[in-house]
């Protein structure tokens, strides 16, 4: 059957122009099982470059000096993000420290308080995630304890605590990463 024999033919319609129109015809049809046949070619090759790429990682030996260097810089931007979310956390969070900041935030956005607490949260998983990754793959965590040496904030709210530089997350001391110069004197 071809496109004729289902199609009327108009009577103003000439043989020559009926030749164009069943040529397009096919040309439409030719396209359409190009198409057809082109993704049913890349929706194989798709399975195949994914075993490539799995049977490739499956050779490698584990991260390398570079990946646990960029982890480990990663870990130490975490451990400085928590302690600015604590910090923040302390005067405005839920359990916040400074009843008048946390109503000025509280008119702002009344959650608020809520989502810094949260966000201190997170932070704080992130950075304990990274360093069991690290300790996973065989290496050191990232501590940068030798660093806490300033002292926290004095705002109103702030943990004043003596104790509170002891404690795993503590937010009486700082994080000092300039060492202290000696002076010309």
């Amino acid at each position: 059957m071809t496109v004729q024999d289902v199609r009327p033919v108009a009577p103003s319609e000439s043989p020559a122009q009926r030749e164009g129109t069943a040529g397009a015809v096919a040309r439409v049809v030719g396209r359409r099982s190009f198409l057809k046949q082109a993704g049913l070619a890349s929706a194989a090759a798709v399975p195949v470059s994914a075993l490539a790429a799995a049977s490739a990682s499956a050779k490698s030996s584990g991260p390398t000096k570079g990946d646990i260097a960029i982890l480990r810089f990663l870990a130490a931007a975490e451990i400085l993000e928590t302690d600015l979310w604590e910090q923040y956390n302390e005067l405005g969070g839920a359990d916040g420290g400074n009843p008048a900041y946390v109503n000025a935030m509280a008119n702002i956005d009344s959650d608020q308080p809520a989502y810094i607490s949260g966000n201190t949260r997170d932070e704080r998983s992130h950075a304990d995630f990274r360093n069991a990754y690290l300790v996973s793959k065989g290496a050191p965590p990232v501590s940068l304890e030798p660093f806490r040496r300033l002292t926290g904030s004095q705002a109103t709210g702030a943990d004043q605590r003596p104790d509170a530089a002891h404690e795993p997350h503590g937010a009486q001391r700082r994080y000092e990463l300039v060492p202290t110069l000696p002076s010309d004197g």
